[in-house]
């Protein structure tokens, strides 16, 4: 964790997530189906930094916190655990609000808002939509990425 390298590996997964952003927040909210039968899995609220705009998408920095809401609407709280000793040892030097945090986005499930609207349960892409692919000048077969590496990417 000390060093920032991160190992990138592309491997299909048997999970179909829907990504919720919203600008200057501290969290990003998947919805989540098990593939190919599209389960509902429930959502799974990634604490992270507010995220930038950038011409390769969006770049943030995760901040170890996870909040995992199961389909009936269960909360629990992952990793804070690892997020306190991240702290405690300056590997993270960015602070997030957690309680504020988490009290919006269980606010939003409680009114059945954004991400937690019924309606994205049921939703579907497109069938005719490509499936995305990395484009190969970002693509690091085997090698490791930084955080000093990413924020330059390749051009």
């Amino acid at each position: 964790m000390e060093t920032l390298v991160y190992n990138v590996i592309e491997a299909p997964l048997d999970l179909a997530t829907l990504t919720f952003y919203t600008r200057g927040s501290s969290t990003s909210i998947n919805v989540g189906w098990s593939q190919p039968d599209w389960n509902f899995l429930g959502w799974y609220v990634n604490f992270e930094t507010p995220y930038v705009e950038t011409p390769y998408g969006l770049q943030t920095m995760d901040l170890i916190l996870d909040l995992l809401i199961d389909p009936t609407g269960s909360p629990k709280l992952k990793d804070q655990d690892d997020y306190d000793e991240a702290i405690h040892r300056g590997i993270l030097d960015v602070r997030v609000d957690v309680d504020q945090e988490a009290a919006r986005v269980l606010r939003q499930l409680e009114l059945a808002e954004g991400p937690f609207n019924p309606r994205w349960i049921t939703w579907r892409p497109d069938g005719s939509w490509p499936i995305p692919t990395l484009p190969s000048d970002l693509r690091k077969e085997g090698a490791a990425w930084s955080v000093e590496s990413f924020a330059s990417p390749p051009g």
